[in-house]
């Protein structure tokens, strides 16, 4: 899996590339990993709530997350600006977040 973060919480630019577990030392950012995993695959946080622009790193135009998954083709994006719009794109076509979900295999 490649994850690309930006402006999300405390992260303002990171590229995760792994096959499996994520370790990091306390307070570098694993649980806003997580966040922007389940957004990318969602459009919610690991607890199921909506992604706000609560979570736009502050003096941020906007967050945005990138995940590529070995058996996926395309990348899927999300982003919300600091006002609160939102986006999401499988490829290059925007698509709705229950889309994102059945691409990914996440619903039926």
């Amino acid at each position: 899996m490649n994850l690309t973060i930006k402006g999300l919480g405390p992260i303002e630019d990171r590229t995760i590339q792994t096959e499996g577990t994520i370790t990091a030392p306390s307070q570098s950012g694993k649980s806003t990993t997580l966040t922007a995993l389940c957004w990318a695959l969602t459009g919610t946080d690991e607890t199921g709530s909506t992604i706000g622009p609560e979570f736009v790193q502050e003096g941020a135009d906007a967050a945005e997350v990138t995940m590529s998954l070995p058996h996926l083709d395309l990348p899927v994006s999300r982003r919300i600006t600091a006002g609160g719009s939102k986006s999401q794109k499988v490829g290059d076509a925007k698509t709705s977040a229950s889309g994102v979900a059945s691409l990914v295999g996440l619903s039926g």
